[in-house]
Formats: C-alpha cells, structure tokens, sequence
C-alpha cells in the first residue's frame, strides 16, 4: 500500500546577504547592458562603431548575461550560482581594470566621471568577492 503523504525537501532560507547579493547583481547587469549600449550607441553614435568598439562592448554584455544569471541562482539559491558569482566578479574586476589601463588618459581628458565609475566598479566588485566568500553566504549556495 502506497502512503499518500509526500516527502518535500527542507526549504532553505536565504540570508539577507544572499538577498542583498542577488539584488545588487541584478542592477549590475542591467546597468551594464545600458551603459554598454549607451557608450556604443549614444556616445560613439552608430555610424562611428569598429572593431574596437565591439572589443569593448561584448564583453560587458556577456558580464551582464553572467550578473542576470547569478542574479537568478542566489535568488533561487542554486549551488551553481557562487561559482557564477565568483567568475562574474573577478570578470569585472579584470575586464574594467583592463580598460582603465588601456583609456585611463582618454578617460581624464575626454569623461572623467567615467574613470570615476569605472574605479567605483572594480571596488564594488571585490566588495561582492568578498561577500561571497562569507561563511553564510558560501552555505546557502552549499559551498562550506
């Protein structure tokens, strides 16, 4: 005789730091694909892209399909989802860094604000690394 009631596995609890995360990684990728889009299209004007250009902007687009999909798997806890979250991040860090070297006195000269940013950037993504690697945070992706 089969029983009626059904297992269900134990839900887990998302920290606020998780919650937090998640949420900021959100934004993170869709500030990306705008300020991507923007720096091509608006900034540079369609007529004007290269090469270069392209150089610069898929990157960030695939860094910001990486923050939407990290976004989703701390949302939904998926153990999956810190290793994503660690790849995005020192992506980030190596991608904008990258690009500061490369423009810093373009940057100075022509936006300084971007420069700005684009230390702010690095900052808030080794402040993520280091979030992530918080003990509550690495448990509930099951990382311990």
């Amino acid at each position: 005789m089969q029983s009626s009631i059904t297992r269900t596995a134990p839900s887990r609890r998302r920290p606020t730091s998780v919650t937090v995360y998640a949420i900021l990684s959100a934004l993170a990728g869709v500030g990306t694909i705008l300020g991507a889009l923007a720096g091509a299209f608006v900034i540079h004007g369609v007529d004007s892209l290269d090469a270069t250009d392209a150089v610069i902007v898929l990157p960030a687009l695939v860094l910001a399909a990486l923050y939407l999909a990290f976004a989703y798997a701390a949302w939904t806890l998926a153990p999956w989802g810190w290793t994503l979250g660690v790849v995005a991040g020192i992506g980030t860090i190596a991608y904008t860094t990258a690009i500061l070297v490369t423009s810093w006195g373009e940057f100075m000269r022509d936006a300084p604000p971007f420069a700005v940013i684009g230390v702010l950037v690095v900052v808030v993504a080794a402040v993520g690394l280091v979030i992530g690697f918080r003990p509550e945070v690495r448990a509930a992706f099951r990382r311990t």
